[in-house]
């Protein structure tokens, strides 16, 4: 029994590791998607976008510009949630 709780435990050790390793993969796969398609997508996904980007040092001034000329007089969408967002 304690044999297979420790082989438990190890395997959810290395899945852990295995996940902290892809963090900067994550951001530049992140990176290279908004980019390549022009910073093209809904409010609240490109506002999460830019906020994990610009967490990782990351030049988001063109995505801040794509975002701002999605806004509507004094909101995004007329949306509570993507003005928040935004």
């Amino acid at each position: 029994m304690k044999k297979i709780i420790s082989l438990i435990i190890m395997f959810f050790l290395v899945l852990v590791n295995v996940y902290a390793l892809d963090k900067e993969n994550g951001y530049a796969w992140l990176n290279k998607t908004l980019v390549e398609n022009d910073w093209d997508f809904e409010v609240d996904e490109l506002s999460l976008g830019i906020l994990a980007l610009q967490d990782a040092n990351y030049d988001v001034s063109d995505g801040l510009e794509v975002l701002e000329g999605k806004k509507t007089e004094n909101s995004w969408n007329e949306r509570i949630k993507d003005s928040a967002l935004a």
